[in-house]
């Protein structure tokens, strides 16, 4: 999960820390209507019907811990929120019912620099099939 004290805007400054982080941009979901819990997992048609828009967004993965995440005990992995230092959220797009996110643009900048500048995609082909938690 994204705690919101985390979820910045795109163009948000953000400390580095002093052990440095680790980038990932990643494809996100807006939901327009809530999933609430169930005791049936919901169907790929349900979860699509409840998006209302797709965005790129940076995570950018710090832990407070001097080692790295990996070398700590996962009870403190988890309580240091999965290293999840900071979420950018960047341009979003009205999401379509079997639209591929291989056409989203997308730009990391840090410092005044472009850092990276490509084209996006899902490894996995799918936005929704992560969500599929059968």
């Amino acid at each position: 999960p994204m705690l919101d004290p985390v979820v910045k805007p795109s163009g948000a400054s953000y400390t580095i820390p002093d052990e440095g982080f680790i980038v990932e941009v990643e494809l996100a979901l807006r939901l327009k209507s809530d999933l609430p819990p169930r005791a049936e997992p919901y169907t790929y048609a349900e979860i699509e019907a409840a998006v209302g828009e797709l965005l790129i967004g940076i995570e950018l993965i710090g832990s407070r811990f001097q080692k790295s995440p990996g070398a700590a005990p996962f009870p403190a992995w988890v309580a240091d929120n999965l290293g999840n230092g900071a979420y950018i959220i960047g341009a979003s797009v009205p999401f379509v019912s079997g639209a591929h996110a291989s056409n989203l643009h997308m730009q990391w900048w840090a410092d005044g620099q472009v850092q990276a500048d490509q084209i996006g995609g899902h490894p996995q082909g799918d936005v929704i099939q992560p969500l599929l938690l059968n």
